[in-house]
């Protein structure tokens, strides 16, 4: 992939977020102005199996609804970060984690189910909601992993190929994976199966990234700025798919913001110094 290519797709990303953050806030205050959506509305359809009384871990929707603006947000601001700072070097593998951005971008499509109040609608369009969060937690660990995985030159020559088996490979089992449209969670995602397994297929490969990130960085000398950064990242978006408390949402927020800080930064001076 050439350093134009790569650019332009970081363009369009960058675009993109921006645009789902317009749309987004457009929705929400029409529906705000209208009466048909209110945050007490989101208490009475989320069916609640514990809810602490202590403020900090009680149930809150407006977290929710939060952390899901936060998400686009960071997605804006991370891809800019992107296109301003390796917009001149040769860091082909970051492509990887544009993907982890267009995962956590598509995850927000939660947040149009208690906007437009698709619980109990059996819909399609209910159903794509609940796909699209299947799809994200899929290719998060997934595109976080090759980030790290494939940062050596020598296996930058199938990037194309490897994003489209990621691709794929996220939206077979988005599809094969059932979803209970019955149920929508308390984070605004549609029940779905499998979500011990996926839980541990999630954290199993984080866990990959962040060792394999640590071990790169004694190999090369470098220090592991990058590493602490990216145990930060992942902890902060595993975090931030469960923030439906003021706890939750504020480890969350902490973690990606000084995540994203450390490794990006550390990332840069890599390679610059390597350029």
């Amino acid at each position: 992939m050439t350093l134009k290519t790569r650019n332009h797709l970081n363009l369009i990303l960058f675009i993109l977020s921006v645009l789902t953050l317009l749309i987004d806030t457009i929705f929400l205050v029409l529906k705000i102005a209208d009466g048909s959506f209110s945050i007490k509305q989101c208490t009475e359809t989320i069916i609640l199996s514990n809810n602490p009384s202590f403020f900090l871990t009680k149930y809150n929707p407006l977290c929710v609804i939060i952390s899901l603006y936060f998400q686009i947000i960071y997605v804006s601001v991370t891809s800019m970060i992107l296109l301003r700072s390796f917009e001149k070097t040769q860091a082909s593998d970051i492509i990887y984690f544009y993907l982890f951005l267009v995962a956590c971008l598509v995850d927000t499509f939660r947040l149009y189910i208690p906007v437009f109040k698709l619980n109990n609608t059996y819909s399609n369009f209910l159903m794509a909601c609940g796909n699209a969060t299947v799809f994200a937690k899929i290719l998060i660990p997934l595109s976080l992993l090759y980030t790290v995985v494939m940062s050596d030159v020598e296996k930058r020559q199938d990037i194309e190929k490897n994003i489209f088996l990621l691709l794929l490979l996220s939206i077979f089992f988005a599809q094969f994976i059932p979803l209970n449209n019955a149920i929508v969670l308390p984070n605004f995602s549609v029940d779905y199966s499998f979500k011990i397994t996926l839980n541990f297929f999630t954290y199993i490969l984080m866990t990959v990234a962040v060792v394999t990130q640590f071990f790169y960085n004694k190999r090369h000398l470098y220090r592991q700025n990058t590493a602490i950064g990216y145990l930060l990242i992942c902890i902060g978006i595993s975090v931030l798919f469960y923030s439906t408390n003021i706890l939750n949402l504020s480890i969350a927020m902490i973690c990606l913001g000084v995540g994203d800080f450390l490794y990006l930064k550390e990332l840069h001076n890599q390679y610059l110094w390597f350029d």
